[in-house]
C-alpha cells in the first residue's frame, strides 16, 4: 500500500506528539550557556479537569478568566491525549516523552533512575527549572533537578470557599520564584 505525502506527514506529526517533547530533544545540540534569545517556558498541567472546564477550550466562559487571558497569547496543544488514566504516570510520560511501560513509572511509582525529562534536559542546558505542587509525584529526583520547588498536597476539600490561606502560600511561593528569576536573567526558565 502506498502512502500519500500528507498521510506520511500526519503520521510523523502524530508520532512526534505521542513520543513526547523529550524524544524530540534527543540528539539535539544544546548551547553551553543560555542566550538572551531563549524564551521562558511555562507548562501548566492540571488534574481532574477536561476541556469543558476551560473557557479558552470552548468551555463555559468566566470560570477561568486568568487562564483564558494567558491562553489567548500562548501556544495551546489542542490535540493532546493522555498516556495513562491516572495523574502520576501521565505526568511522567509527558515530562519524559516515554510511555509509562518504557519509563518505568507504571502506577504511582518513580520512573527508572536516569530517565531524561524536559526538566533535566533544560537544566543540563543551563535553564532555571522550578515547579510547584505534586513534587512528590515527579520521581526520581535525578530526572527532576528543580532549582526551586514548592510542594502542595492533595485537593484541600476542607478549604473550598475558605482557601485563602492556601492561595496566599502558593502566591508567595510564586513571588519567590519570580524574584529568583529576576536575579538570574541570563538563564531562560522552565516552570
Amino acid at each position: 500500500m502506498r502512502m500519500k505525502k500528507r498521510d506520511v506527514l500526519k503520521s510523523s506529526l502524530a508520532a512526534l506528539a505521542l513520543g513526547g517533547p523529550v524524544t524530540a530533544l534527543r540528539g539535539q545540540h544544546y548551547p553551553e550557556s543560555p542566550s538572551e534569545s531563549h524564551r521562558n517556558l511555562l507548562l501548566i498541567t492540571a488534574d481532574d479537569i477536561d476541556w469543558s472546564c476551560l473557557g479558552f477550550m470552548t468551555g463555559q466562559e468566566g470560570i477561568t478568566p486568568n487562564l483564558d487571558r494567558l491562553a489567548a497569547r500562548s501556544h495551546r496543544f489542542r490535540q493532546m491525549r493522555t498516556s495513562s488514566p491516572i495523574c502520576m504516570p501521565s505526568r511522567q510520560a509527558f515530562m519524559s516523552g516515554l510511555r509509562p511501560h518504557r519509563n518505568g513509572g507504571n502506577g504511582f511509582f518513580a520512573m527508572n533512575e536516569g530517565t531524561p525529562t524536559i526538566a533535566s534536559r533544560l537544566s543540563d542546558a543551563g535553564w532555571f527549572v522550578g515547579a510547584t505542587h505534586k513534587i512528590s509525584h515527579m520521581l526520581p529526583a535525578s530526572s527532576f533537578p528543580w532549582n526551586f520547588k514548592a510542594e502542595g498536597k492533595d485537593r484541600h476539600p476542607e478549604l473550598h470557599g475558605a482557601g485563602l490561606d492556601l492561595i496566599i502560600r502558593e502566591a508567595r511561593a510564586i513571588q519567590t520564584l519570580v524574584r529568583q528569576l529576576q536575579y538570574q536573567r541570563s538563564a531562560p526558565a522552565l516552570l
